[in-house]
């Protein structure tokens, strides 16, 4: 398996941060719209588990975060395999692609 060294890191993401700037208005905003329910589904759900579990946090209080913890980045992780496109990761992705100047303004605050 080989490593990516930190330059072709920066060319990598500087490349998906081209993409994420050249979307149209209606595709991130539908895409932006799906990230929001990814993220409301894995709160709701881990609220649904951990707060389904009295019994256990009577005896070990740790039990119930712990739960909560592990069931919450199933939001996340829909969002990564949906494609859908959540302020952080667009932001995270965008930036670095500005400040090498191989993406303008426009997109950046679009996004």
């Amino acid at each position: 398996m080989s490593c990516c060294p930190p330059k072709g890191i920066v060319e990598r993401v500087c490349g998906i941060g081209r993409a994420k700037n050249g979307l149209s208005w209606s595709k991130l905003l539908v895409l932006g719209f799906l990230a929001g329910a990814f993220i409301a589904f894995g709160g709701l759900l881990a609220l649904t588990v951990g707060g389904g579990m009295p019994g256990a946090v009577s005896r070990n209080p740790g039990l119930q975060k712990f739960v909560f913890g592990s069931v919450f980045p199933v939001g996340l992780i829909l969002v990564v395999i949906a494609g859908a496109e959540l302020f952080t990761g667009n932001t995270a992705c965008c930036i670095p692609a500005l400040l090498k100047d191989s993406s303008q303004w426009k997109g950046c605050t679009r996004n």
